[in-house]
C-alpha cells in the first residue's frame, strides 16, 4: 500500500510490552543518548534493564542515568576489548553483577 497525505498506516501486528522482560542496554553516552531514550521508554513500560558503560571515563556520566532509571546491574562493556573470562566461560547475566 502506497502512503499519500490521506492515507493513515496502522501496524498489522500488535508489539510485545516488555513488563517483566529483561534488557541489555548498550550505548547510553549522556542523556540525549538514543540508548537513554529507548532504555526510558523499557522502563516506563515495566521493563527491567542492565545498563553498560564504555570505560572508567564515561562512568560518571552513565552512572547517575542508570540510577534513575533503576538499572539492576550496570557494567563496563568494550566490544574492541574481549574479556578472556568470558570469551572462554560464557555466563547469564543472571548469573554475574558485576
Amino acid at each position: 500500500m502506497k502512503a499519500d497525505m490521506n492515507t493513515v498506516m496502522t501496524p498489522t501486528q500488535t508489539v510485545p510490552r516488555p513488563a517483566g522482560k529483561k534488557g541489555l542496554i548498550v550505548g547510553i553516552a549522556n542523556e540525549h543518548s538514543i540508548a537513554y531514550g529507548c532504555a526510558q521508554a523499557i522502563r516506563a513500560e515495566g521493563g527491567s534493564l542492565a545498563v553498560t558503560y564504555l570505560n572508567q571515563k564515561a562512568l560518571p556520566y552513565v552512572q547517575p542515568l542508570a540510577d534513575g532509571l533503576g538499572a539492576e546491574i550496570v557494567c563496563p562493556l568494550d566490544v574492541e576489548q574481549p574479556d578472556p573470562r568470558t570469551v572462554r566461560r560464557p555466563r547469564p547475566i543472571t548469573e554475574s553483577r558485576c
